[in-house]
């Protein structure tokens, strides 16, 4: 019975400890990302498998989930927001971390979600749209996107594109904004 008792109490111990180093390393990418994504506001941030010591040691994180309301990503009337940024096979060195000079983050791959409010995609049309065209944004429905430029009837938008690679791949009117899906292909962060 005390071999059961000190059992959970290690496997408890064990757990507090993981948890507690996820945290942490939360709120260290945290303040580290708000600079290399070109934030104006600092994202959140989640890290996702089990054990996160074990992976930590090994340099290589299985899931980092991002997030951010006001990213401030764009120029002009079409800035994104509400954007959700999920990377994968994420590698780095861990020594480099432990001495405090983490340089680059290596990440396998990435997809995300960004928004483009109704009234911003409005004055980026009359600001893009030729003089007495009849340029609105439609009701609902699928948007073409292409090279990273949305279509809305006779005319093309660029997108913002803050990261290196980043690809939209869909757009949707849905609820009075433009919902857009990204990917990035395989890249690295340089963090110090």
């Amino acid at each position: 019975m005390r071999r059961l008792i000190w059992f959970v109490v290690v496997i408890g111990l064990f757990i507090a400890v993981d948890s507690a180093a996820r945290s942490y390393a939360s709120n260290m990418i945290e303040g580290r990302l708000a600079g290399v994504l070109d934030t104006d506001e600092q994202p959140q941030v989640s890290i996702g498998g089990f054990p996160f010591l074990a992976s930590a040691v090994d340099g290589e994180l299985e899931i980092i989930s991002i997030s951010a309301e006001r990213p401030g990503w764009g120029s002009g009337p079409i800035e994104l927001s509400d954007v959700t940024l999920t990377l994968q096979q994420v590698k780095f060195s861990p020594g480099e971390v432990l001495r405090n000079e983490l340089r680059k983050v290596d990440v396998g791959s990435a997809r995300g979600t960004a928004r483009i409010g109704t009234g911003a995609l409005s004055a980026a049309l009359q600001r893009f749209a030729p003089p007495g065209s009849d340029a609105a944004v439609p009701e609902s429905g699928e948007l073409p996107i292409e090279d990273n430029r949305l279509q809305i009837g006779p005319l093309t938008l660029p997108l913002p594109t803050p990261l290196r690679g980043m690809n939209f791949e869909r757009a949707e009117l849905i609820d009075g904004s433009v919902e857009l899906e990204f990917s990035l292909s395989q890249t690295t962060f340089l963090v110090g």
